[in-house]
């Protein structure tokens, strides 16, 4: 009796007959059109599990000083107060508003838009599958439950939607045809896009690397000009460097001419808002700021080469965006990254055996997608992100995410095409078992995460709701750092002091009215130890402790709240 998988090629074969195995024609081509709709439906049902999964458990609470800025902006628009910070994230804010007129609360509606772009972004993901060669639906199914994906699609920041645009850039640079050339239109509708992505998160500006590198690859690939010698051909120069650089132009100036355009709009629109000059000057001091003093990049006071790369590769690489365990992560991520491991062995398998290149009678991708393609998605922003970016903060290596799921998804097999014989066969069939495994393990740490953002309170909010129940704002005051922001949207009749050194917090404290309540958060402590402020923290006593998720709350998953004794 044959295995259920040959029956299944075997009937998949007697249908494509038209009825020779004994079935009427008018059945063989409906169950055949049925069979051909199977891949959209599948992808609109991963559509539904993450808006689904995304919706119910939208953030009501603003969990950080950034999630603050962007509530703030939705009633008033001011960079100098920070309502956002620098860049300004226009497009995002727009969208926001748009939402917030059918949700109303402003938190909610930016979590909202959160959740809708998370849940639309398997589309052009699925676009990108398509191109390189790997099965939509596994990508989209992937998207739709992994864990770091899954937060970003709850909490009120701009992560989300700008994931939706980044993929979106991707998609248009790498779709079309591949009889022909990419047409200058698609440059230019790629520019459009790659525009409004930087009036979303400009920290993803390198979708545009990305995105003209594919372009040129393309049109590389296509505008040959003759040999030397050969009829048509120019007696002199070098033709076929000169036509390949003639045929890569115009996408690049449709590309350059789209992003203008797109940019443009929002940049007046910022110069009308906050003005010109007022504009450059506080991009060039927040500028400064991110990269030298606050902002975790590698030329931030106190960071060290082996620390970024170690927090890279592990805490933010290995279990922010991959999943895997970590002491205390539980079984789900304990058998992710079990089925981690064995796909990397399948791969590692099947590269050494020369089984899972490209089947040459099959059409060759809309890109050509070699391994230069995905050097060109993954080395700039990872290079942006190692040198530009906090890598303590794994929601940063998002963009790089869903090329991690392409290529999970390429090892299930290319689509539509028949099962493999020999080893090959055993290696995607076990490739299938440990990505159905690995789905099923995200979306149970999607899930639980997911489960947190939405019903439990974010550490800082709670920690702020303690001080508004047990102390006395007219009596009391509170040394923070970047809880400064939650706490005073949350209850604006308290006062927090952002502490920036040991001598700046005894000026402040012997300032204060006697009888005065001190407070100090757990990273002002910290911070004072590490700065030589020793004698200061042994006059600290805790009084609570609240605690959260390290991916959903990075840095602010773990606040003590303490009462420094006076002396």
């Amino acid at each position: 009796m044959p295995s259920g998988r040959a029956w299944r090629w075997s009937w998949r074969a007697r249908l494509g007959r038209n009825g020779q195995a004994g079935l009427p024609a008018a059945v063989a081509r409906g169950a055949q059109r049925a069979l051909a709709l199977v891949p959209a439906l599948s992808l609109h049902v991963c559509f539904v599990l993450a808006l689904v999964l995304r919706m119910a458990f939208r953030m009501t609470d603003p969990p950080s000083w950034d999630a603050v800025d962007f509530t703030l902006a939705l009633d008033f628009y001011d960079l100098g107060r920070m309502q956002p910070h620098f860049p300004g994230y226009p497009v995002y804010i727009w969208l926001g508003r748009w939402v917030r007129l059918v949700v109303g609360e402003p938190v909610l509606a930016l979590s909202t838009l959160s959740a809708l772009a998370g849940a639309v972004a398997v589309y052009p993901l699925a676009a990108l599958a398509g191109a390189c060669g790997a099965r939509a639906t596994v990508a989209a199914a992937l998207w739709a439950v992994h864990p770091l994906l899954v937060v970003l699609g709850v909490q009120p920041l701009s992560d989300g939607p700008g994931l939706l645009f980044f993929l979106a850039v991707l998609a248009v640079a790498a779709g079309g045809s591949t009889a022909t050339p990419p047409s200058a239109g698609r440059g230019l509708l790629a520019g459009l896009l790659f525009g409004q992505l930087l009036g979303v998160r400009l920290s993803y500006w390198p979708a545009g690397v990305t995105a003209l590198a594919w372009l040129a690859a393309r049109r590389w690939q296509h505008g040959r000009a003759p040999e030397p010698g050969a009829a048509g051909a120019p007696a002199a120069g070098n033709p076929r460097l000169r036509g390949r650089l003639q045929a890569f132009l115009p996408a690049l100036a449709a590309f350059a001419a789209g992003t203008v355009l797109s940019a443009g709009l929002w940049l007046l629109w910022l110069a009308g808002q906050e003005g010109l000059a007022r504009y450059l000057t506080l991009g060039r001091a927040f500028t400064y700021g991110h990269f030298t003093q606050w902002g975790g990049t590698a030329w931030t006071p106190g960071s060290d080469a082996w620390g970024r790369l170690r927090a890279l590769l592990g805490s933010s690489g290995a279990v922010g965006a991959l999943g895997a365990w970590y002491p205390g992560g539980g079984p789900a991520r304990l058998v992710a990254s079990v089925a981690l491991v064995g796909l990397d062995l399948l791969a590692t398998a099947g590269w050494a055996a020369g089984r899972w290149q490209p089947d040459p009678s099959r059409q060759r991708p809309a890109c050509g997608w070699g391994r230069c393609y995905w050097v060109a998605w993954v080395l700039p922003y990872g290079l942006w992100v190692a040198l530009g970016q906090n890598v303590d903060h794994p929601r940063h290596l998002a963009p790089l995410v869903p090329a991690l799921l392409l290529a999970l998804a390429r090892l299930a097999g290319p689509p539509g095409a028949a099962a493999p014989a020999g080893p090959a066969r055993g290696r995607e069939g076990a490739a299938r078992w440990l990505l159905a495994l690995l789905g099923l393990a995200w979306g149970a740490t999607g899930f639980a995460l997911a489960w947190e953002a939405g019903r439990v309170p974010p550490p800082v909010v709670r920690l702020a709701d303690f001080l508004a129940t047990h102390g006395d704002a007219a009596r009391s005051a509170v040394f923070t750092w970047e809880e400064e922001r939650v706490i005073e949207y949350r209850h604006p009749q308290w006062t927090a002091v952002r502490v920036r050194s040991p001598g700046y917090f005894r000026q402040m404290v012997a300032a204060l009215p006697p009888g005065t309540t001190v407070y100090v958060t757990s990273p002002v402590a910290v911070s004072l130890g590490q700065l030589g402020g020793g004698q200061l923290v042994v006059r600290l006593e805790p009084l609570a402790r609240f605690r959260g998720s390290w991916l959903l709350y990075p840095g602010y998953h773990d606040l003590v709240l303490y009462r420094y004794r006076q002396p």
